[in-house]
């Protein structure tokens, strides 16, 4: 539950790159706007949540870290919090984020929420997976600030997750319950 006022400490090069164009935004008078573990529709790789909803759909399990955490991050919450964030002409560093989750939680949440079977999400540990680079076991971010100034309920998965739900019963990417 880092805060926006905690030094960041990277573990990776993704990590430094990105504290790195912190600094060079800093350096330029802008504004920074830390996001994670974003999901969602629309077109790009792949990403957890809308995977996790593809398997259970299929009725393919679905295994998932419960010893990692982070803060799943809807990206059309991520474009509310934009247009907020330039109307109140913010300046400054806030957190836009969901709630502290594992990926564990997080697909279970979504398993509930959608009616899938929350059997098929099969638990792993990070060690349990061979990433390329070093991960931090907990990157979560504290949303207080961003709560306080957007009104926005970025700790609801329940609201993130039925705002998924309907962009892709949209897109047709589901079949309605």
């Amino acid at each position: 539950m880092y805060s926006e006022d905690d030094v960041p400490r990277p573990v990776n090069y993704y990590g430094l790159t990105k504290l790195l164009a912190e600094e060079i935004t800093r350096a330029l008078g802008g504004s920074i706007v830390r996001v994670a573990w974003i999901y969602g529709t629309g077109p790009g790789r792949p990403n957890f949540g809308k995977t996790v909803v593809e398997k259970l759909m299929r009725s393919e399990v679905v295994t998932a870290i419960t010893d990692q955490w982070s803060s799943p991050t809807l990206n059309t919450i991520i474009g509310e919090a934009f247009t907020k964030l330039l109307d109140v002409k913010f300046n400054g560093v806030i957190h836009v984020v969901g709630p502290r989750l594992s990926r564990y939680e997080f697909a279970r949440a979504i398993a509930k929420y959608f009616g899938f079977s929350e059997e098929l999400i099969k638990p792993i540990r990070l060690i349990d997976v061979n990433y390329r680079a070093r991960r931090p076991k907990d990157s979560s971010l504290n949303n207080r600030k961003a709560i306080e100034l957007l009104g926005i309920p970025l700790n609801d998965i329940n609201y993130a997750l039925s705002i998924f739900k309907r962009e892709l019963e949209t897109e047709k990417a589901i079949v309605k319950p």
